[in-house]
């Protein structure tokens, strides 16, 4: 008797008037965001051109009426970036969410596992 072993995969995404506006790379940008205080460091340590990252930010920024995040300018390490309140419950939500479904993604994965037998 064989076993066939599936497995249920989904990429999520937020959306703001049916226009992207958060998945797993924005998310994973603002935390990085977070963890190191400036834009430059979060896009070398997702390995991302800088210009990238800050487009990713612009984007979310003016998807919603509300910042993701502020870029100050200034200062001996040329400014930092500062992720808002609005932003931190963004990336709260969002791994709320995929931490939900990838549970029921797992549950219903088992139930993708199916014993054959060989007629």
């Amino acid at each position: 008797m064989q076993k066939a072993n599936f497995s249920i995969d989904i990429r999520i995404w937020i959306q703001s008037e049916k226009k992207p506006f958060a998945g797993k790379g924005k998310i994973e940008l603002l935390e990085k965001i977070q963890e190191y205080g400036t834009l430059t460091k979060a896009a070398s340590e997702m390995e991302i051109p800088y210009r990238q990252a800050w487009g990713k930010i612009h984007e979310m920024n003016k998807a919603y009426e509300l910042p993701v995040a502020i870029f100050k300018k200034g200062g001996k390490d040329h400014g930092t970036t500062e992720v808002t309140e609005f932003g931190k419950k963004v990336i709260s939500a969002f791994r709320n969410l995929e931490s939900e479904l990838e549970e029921f993604l797992l549950k219903q994965s088992e139930k993708m596992n199916i014993e054959i037998t060989e007629a």
